[in-house]
């Protein structure tokens, strides 16, 4: 397997990016786009093409990840896959969102919507873009070192936004489906519409979207170090991965190392075992040795 690369001393991935998986999440994502596009043009439903294009964005993200597997020192497959994967949902989103008031308009029940019909797509779609342009924009910060911190809080904010507006949608799906269901127009009868099939579909993708964001929620609000990002088998949920593990880390001050090499005498050692198990963590995220050296 290849070993985890630095860029300019830094470490871009906490771990080696799975081939294997990449691979196959990409052919997922193409197979899935190609019929999605196809079913568009065949049927002119162009308002779905914001669907077509977030599958093609994970498309694009999944290859520069798999791109990645033996370059985890280079800048630009890393920021790929970074950008494309994390925006490919919130355009997702702006689909289902225009899907629900054409539901509501087809069985006539703009009486029962939350919100008016003439305003719930351009609502929702409103907050989308909103959290789309925060995500995107903050994304591209984080390829800055100077600007990694503040690029990182807005990604977060970016996606409690999606979050925020996903949710109200799905509380808007569910009190329309009461609502007609307590008093249902003739249309809702009709074995044309499969309304309720559509309307499942959109509880469907909206909780596959709301549990994606809230993973990354908790990912970018942890940090590089914390539990999520360090753990390969809850990273593969986001994207999958391989762990490189550093077994051992030998600190020593650069005065004591060329006198030590002068005279060729021994020194004495400390052995630090970091928290985490062996199975989490990093050699500084349960504290560090530094403090102990600079008071030797």
């Amino acid at each position: 397997m290849p070993e985890l690369q630095t860029y300019k001393g830094y470490y871009l991935w906490h771990y080696v990016p799975s081939r294997a998986a990449a691979v196959i999440f990409l052919l997922l994502f193409l197979a899935a786009t190609a019929y999605h596009t196809w079913k568009i043009w065949k049927l002119k439903t162009y308002f779905c093409i914001c669907f077509a294009i977030g599958g093609f964005f994970e498309f694009i993200g999944y290859c520069a990840r798999t791109s990645a597997y033996d370059k985890t020192g280079r800048m630009m497959p890393f920021c790929i896959q970074n950008v494309f994967i994390l925006l490919g949902p919130a355009l997702f989103a702006a689909s289902i969102y225009m899907v629900l008031g054409r539901i509501i308009t087809a069985v006539k029940g703009e009486r029962h919507s939350l919100i008016p019909v003439r305003w719930l797509t351009k609502l929702f779609v409103t907050g989308d873009v909103l959290s789309f342009l925060i995500q995107g924009g903050a994304a591209g910060m984080m390829i800055s070192s100077d600007l990694a911190s503040i690029g990182n809080k807005l990604v977060i904010l970016g996606l409690i936004v999606q979050v925020a507006f996903l949710g109200f949608f799905i509380v808007s799906m569910v009190m329309f489906q009461v609502r007609i269901h307590r008093h249902p127009t003739h249309e809702v009868f009709s074995e044309d519409l499969r309304w309720k099939w559509h309307l499942n579909t959109l509880y469907l993708v909206s909780l596959l979207i709301m549990v994606r964001s809230i993973f990354r929620v908790a990912e970018y609000i942890m940090g590089n170090d914390g539990y999520l990002l360090q753990n390969d088998d809850l990273s593969a949920i986001s994207a999958g991965g391989e762990e490189d593990c550093l077994f051992s880390d030998v600190q020593v001050p650069r005065k004591i190392f060329n006198n030590c090499q002068k005279n060729r005498r021994l020194l004495p050692v400390l052995v630090w075992i970091h928290g985490g198990g062996f199975t989490a963590g990093s050699m500084t995220s349960f504290g560090s040795p530094k403090g102990l050296i600079d008071r030797s």
